[in-house]
């Protein structure tokens, strides 16, 4: 009884905890949305708002978290007596939407975890579903990605709650209603981001398992109608994909070319190495060791688990891998899973020590060996911890593209024509004449033409820095650099100031 009592406090905490880390980053940026893909859908949330059209118009991403973040924002806007100037929206209310569309984001990361615990403690025990919800509390990768308007922390809340739908179904038995609730759970999953499809695999698998895998049994109504809810699901979330079929398609061309190829976050031909490395550094060596373990002792106790457990993480990195261009916030979705492999290793170890029966010498020093295994794990999650609070410290800082808007309000004549590149300040275009030119560096324009142009790290660096796969580019910012006078830099201490620098340079 008092254990039960200590795990339930422990979970308490950790929620609590990982809550407060991640509410300590919703602000980084302010007053400026600085995240490059947060506008995407939260200026498509209030123009839904403002034209009281439900077609997005662009499909980078599945409709249902647009929507999501679109009732959150009419809720707000009536809460605070918005509703009917809502066509007027000042930037100041952009920003508090985007509090509290950051906010969701928190919601369901924190859910993520709640979930996690939830299928540790069905498929193992209290101890493994504690540590599997510490290991994925405090995980860089989890926790830089839960603080943001992005699809990926929602996109994972959905694949872990439909895992663990799958987790019931394979302990409590193939019943109708764990099929239906997983394909709508698979649905939702997909209508957040398209590469979730792969959280049907564990549904299959369990279906498999419940047939003894026979091939006559394969088929039959249960799993066809969970298998038809998913696009249903799909639909229902983004109904404009049907309405609009014609631009719906092509933006999903235009996702797998981006997929082909992207300046700064591509490989030579595949990605897996380049995964593993972000989860490495962004998930902790120490949690990847347990997780290892995990893996073979579970595979030796009980191989169906093990395959259940690793179906959609396994299924899930062997497609995205395929891909030449790779991104971090990709492999958010899988921490869950590599975190209950994790929790698993260390509730297995300490199991068997407490056992009567093992080996003499390991029963002559099973509580030394006990600690050191705790000590282990804590610190593999303290490392993690300190690197996660490091980073949201960091981020909150005023950032280089306010303070450095600010000093050309105040330092450059207006009406001056200024071109700007990515990851540069938002430049106001009622004080400047200012053109917008991507990446400098890919750009074939001739710059004498203007009066000064913006240039970030955020954008030449990525070829700079990569010159061999990018020398074109490399060598057109470095002529852009010598041709023009530098008059002014930001650049981030990560003390007082955070961001990537920003160079200002004149051109006459």
């Amino acid at each position: 009884m008092k254990k039960n009592v200590l795990l339930r406090c422990c979970l308490v905490l950790i929620i609590i905890s990982a809550f407060a880390i991640r509410y300590r980053g919703v602000t980084f940026g302010f007053p400026l949305i600085i995240h490059a893909d947060e506008p995407k859908l939260l200026y498509g949330g209030i123009n839904i708002i403002k034209t009281k059209d439900l077609n997005p118009h662009s499909f980078l991403y599945p409709s249902l978290y647009l929507y999501m973040q679109t009732g959150l924002y009419l809720a707000t806007l009536k809460i605070g007596g918005l509703a009917e100037t809502s066509q007027g929206i000042t930037h100041t209310d952009v920003i508090r939407l985007c509090f509290w569309g950051r906010m969701l984001t928190i919601v369901l990361s924190v859910g993520t975890i709640y979930l996690t615990y939830l299928i540790g403690r069905r498929l193992f025990n209290k101890t493994t579903a504690i540590i599997a919800a510490l290991f994925t509390s405090f995980s860089c990768l989890h926790v830089f990605n839960s603080y943001s308007i992005t699809v990926d922390s929602p996109m994972a809340f959905w694949v872990t709650f439909a895992f663990f739908i799958s987790v019931l179904s394979y302990l409590n038995g193939p019943k109708l209603r764990y099929y239906l609730l997983n394909g709508i759970l698979v649905g939702l999953a997909v209508g957040t981001k398209y590469t979730a499809f792969l959280c049907v695999v564990p549904m299959i698998f369990v279906h498999l398992h419940h047939v003894s895998f026979s091939p006559r049994k394969m088929v039959d109504k249960k799993i066809l109608l969970g298998l038809l809810v998913i696009p249903v699901a799909f639909i229902f979330t983004t109904p404009f994909s049907i309405i609009d079929y014609k631009t719906f398609v092509g933006f999903l061309k235009y996702q797998h070319e981006a997929y082909l190829g992207h300046y700064g976050a591509e490989s030579d031909v595949v990605s897996y190495v380049p995964y593993f490395i972000s989860l490495l550094n962004k998930y902790g060596i120490i949690p990847w060791i347990f997780t290892g373990l995990g893996i073979l002792l579970l595979l030796l106790k009980d191989k169906r688990k093990a395959f259940l457990l690793i179906s959609f993480p396994l299924s899930y990195y062997l497609f995205l891998g395929t891909h030449r261009v790779y991104f971090d916030r990709n492999m958010v979705t899988m921490i869950p899973f590599l975190a209950l492999f994790g929790g698993y290793c260390v509730s297995a170890i300490i199991g068997y020590l407490k056992r009567d029966d093992i080996k003499a010498y390991l029963k002559k020093f099973r509580y030394l060996i006990c600690v050191l295994i705790i000590i282990l794990a804590s610190f593999g999650i303290y490392q993690q911890a300190h690197k996660a609070l490091t980073h949201v410290r960091i981020i909150t800082l005023p950032n280089t593209r306010w303070v450095s808007m600010v000093w050309v309000e105040k330092n450059i004549p207006r009406g001056s024509k200024i071109v700007r590149e990515e990851y540069t300040p938002p430049i106001s275009g009622r004080n400047y004449r200012v053109k917008f030119a991507g990446f400098l560096g890919t750009s074939e324009q001739n710059f004498d033409g203007f009066d000064y142009i913006v240039a970030s790290s955020g954008s030449y660096g990525r070829f700079i820095t990569n010159e061999k796969k990018y020398p074109e580019q490399a060598q057109k910012y470095k002529e852009i650099f010598s041709k023009y006078k530098l008059i002014k830099e930001f650049s981030a201490d990560n003390k007082e100031m955070s961001g990537p620098v920003i160079r200002i340079y004149k051109t006459r």
